[in-house]
């Protein structure tokens, strides 16, 4: 159902699903056409994220954090 689909989405993406957990949230997105977009969704927004330079956003953003403190003297 999909209750116990969305409950296991984040699970199945990671691979952390029994055989046949996984094989139930398969079926599942078979039918589902709603389920199936959520995973989809998700599935984008990892994608996104894991394509972004982690380091480069760190540094860029400590530089911003640290010009906004005050000096001490």
């Amino acid at each position: 159902n999909c209750f116990t689909c969305e409950q296991n989405i984040t699970a199945y993406i990671d691979d952390e699903l029994v055989h046949d957990q996984q094989r139930e949230v398969e079926n599942h997105f078979a039918e589902c056409e709603r389920c199936r977009q959520d995973y989809d969704t998700q599935m984008t927004a990892w994608e996104m994220a894991s394509s972004v330079e982690t380091e480069e956003r760190l540094g860029d953003l400590w530089s911003r954090i640290e010009a906004q403190l005050p000096r001490r003297e």
